[in-house]
């Protein structure tokens, strides 16, 4: 009768405990695409580093840990990733063998550890990116620039009680 309360993920109880990175992508008017990749932190919900680039690109996610690295501070974060390339490479490995985080195999090793940024992608893309014409990664990319510059500083987040 009534349906099923959404499922809660996995939350941080203190900064820079938990990170999330994916990739996502959305289609072109051209029939292209363009390929959206972020880390986001779980405890403030902050995205701390994205690109969208107009190809797939397996060594993104090491580039994009060592930019959001710049962000943290004493503690060693703990990084979920899904089960895919740009995840699971040699550029990735060398940056967690440097001991700069932890890297955890989200979905596998815990259920509904990729939530946050699987929500994350929804939003961005059913409320702001699909309003737009998209006929270039460009033009993606400012879309993108403007959500997260919002999104950073004036959306409410839940993590602090809005």
């Amino acid at each position: 009768m009534h349906p099923a309360k959404p499922k809660v993920g996995i939350r941080a109880t203190r900064t820079n405990e938990i990170w999330h990175v994916d990739t996502s992508f959305v289609r072109l008017v051209n029939g292209g695409r363009a390929y959206i990749h972020a880390v986001i932190y779980n405890y403030s919900r902050r995205i701390l580093a994205w690109p969208v680039l107009n190809r797939f690109e397996t060594g993104i996610t090491a580039r994009l840990i060592l930019d959001a690295s710049q962000a943290t501070t004493v503690r060693k974060p703990t990084m979920f990733v899904d089960g895919g390339c740009e995840n699971y490479n040699a550029a990735v490995d060398e940056v967690i063998e440097s001991d700069l985080l932890k890297s955890v195999l989200a979905q596998t090793e815990f259920q509904y550890s990729n939530s946050l940024i699987e929500s994350w992608w929804r939003v961005l893309k059913h409320q702001w990116i699909d309003l737009h014409e998209l006929d270039s990664s460009q033009a993606v990319e400012n879309l993108v620039a403007f959500y997260v510059e919002q999104y950073n500083t004036n959306l409410p987040h839940s993590a602090f009680q809005g």
